[in-house]
């Protein structure tokens, strides 16, 4: 077993084991499972996440967060076929960019607030770059 630390709460993760032997072998990859991290403490979610424009590569999106919650960033979670990522911001807008032309991907936003509460993810979004 291992305990795999410094990951974002409510962010997806693709994870895969390999041995090693004493001679210093390594095994292949085992097949890769997503798993997904609990979320702390909770603030309302971001909404109505808007694709506001798209190019070849990046994808720029916007979201309502009130500004009661005290929120001071938003975690962007971008996945695609082959490519997942998280964006740090603080603002409510976000352009993702490096991503595969002609590709589709889901993207969800958390709010992070002052004192490290956590949002559960906003509703999903999809898009595609051209």
């Amino acid at each position: 077993s291992a305990n795999i630390t410094g990951l974002l709460p409510g962010s997806v993760y693709s994870v895969w084991v390999v041995t090693i032997a004493e001679s210093g072998m390594m095994s292949p990859p085992s097949a890769s499972i997503e798993v997904t991290t609990l979320i702390q403490d909770t603030i309302p979610s971001p909404e109505d996440i808007t694709v506001v424009d798209v190019g070849f590569t990046w994808i720029a999106i916007t979201w309502l967060q009130s500004s009661a919650d005290n929120v001071n960033q938003s975690v962007v979670t971008v996945v695609g076929k082959d490519k997942t990522f998280n964006l740090t911001v603080s603002s409510n807008s976000a352009n993702t960019t490096g991503l595969n032309p002609g590709s589709h991907y889901t993207i969800t936003v958390i709010a992070v607030g002052a004192n490290g509460e956590i949002s559960n993810p906003s509703e999903a979004i999809t898009s595609a770059t051209l």
